[in-house]
């Protein structure tokens, strides 16, 4: 079998945060992480932009491989509500499996790289729906609970503006924030969820979350959004713990410049069927 393996995963933004209920709800974009695994004597990790080894750490026990030498190259910087680690988990089981000539399918790659991501501590909630959209594509809801998907979505050729902040959020800030005073609203937001009510959802939950963490003293920032919709955004919010912010559009648009980070556009991926 080859020695050496690549893997990748698309990146993804969030619909509905899936830490108040546990339900949540991503849409896959044009991104992500790509990955190698070369099979080696001793192990070596090197990541651009740089990230913790803490997943890497989690996949090689995963897949029984110690000793590799890995890369990750991602789209986006962590910690910034972008799905980087999803998409890290499943492109790197998919180089390692690589290596050793073993394809994995998407229904055995799916929990495996949610359980990468539990047992790295780089996720809150398991995050189910990130890992579907990183993987299929598309636009899903699911339980991070039960392990269950709930809906797909069908997804539009959109284009995607995102706003990456220079500041990081990570996990740790965000774990004990409660979030009881908008689980009522999160669980009336996945009720209602449909195809057409992507762009509202997202722009919905954008406040509700960017209100909370703004409260609990979290360096997240309603402009980005105000100024997104202003241009004309069908929808537009904090993506997952943020501080990053998505913006869906018919088409490409002037945005200004806001201090603290930049703007990128990318586009929406189908689910592969």
């Amino acid at each position: 079998p080859p020695l050496r393996g690549e893997g990748r995963a698309h990146a993804a933004i969030t619909i509905l945060n899936g830490t108040a209920t546990g339900v949540g709800c991503s849409l896959a974009i044009e991104g992500g992480v790509e990955a190698t695994w070369q099979r080696m004597s001793a192990p070596s990790f090197r990541s651009d932009p740089p990230c913790d080894d803490a997943l890497v750490t989690s996949v090689r026990r995963i897949v029984g491989d110690g000793t590799a030498s890995v890369r990750t190259r991602s789209t986006f910087p962590s910690s910034r509500g972008l799905k980087t680690s999803s998409s890290a988990a499943a492109a790197l089981l998919r180089a390692a499996h690589a290596s050793r000539g073993e394809p994995v399918d998407d229904a055995i790659l799916v929990p495996l790289a949610v359980k990468a991501c539990r047992d790295a501590g780089v996720t809150l909630t398991g995050a189910l729906d990130d890992q579907l959209a990183v993987v299929r594509g598309g636009c899903h809801l699911a339980d991070s609970r039960t392990g269950k998907r709930l809906r797909s979505f069908d997804v539009q050729p959109l284009a995607v503006a995102v706003w990456v902040p220079d500041r990081a959020i990570p996990k740790s800030a965000v774990r004990n924030i409660p979030t009881a005073a908008v689980e009522r609203d999160i669980a009336q937001l996945a009720s209602d969820l449909d195809a057409d009510s992507l762009g509202d959802t997202l722009t919905a939950n954008g406040r509700l979350f960017t209100r909370l963490y703004a409260a609990a003293g979290l360096p997240v920032s309603k402009e980005p959004a105000r100024v997104a919709l202003a241009a004309g955004a069908l929808g537009a919010g904090l993506s997952g713990t943020g501080p990053a912010v998505a913006a869906l559009f018919g088409k490409r648009v002037k945005l200004p410049d806001l201090t603290g980070g930049r703007w990128a556009w990318t586009r929406t991926i189908l689910e592969t069927r």
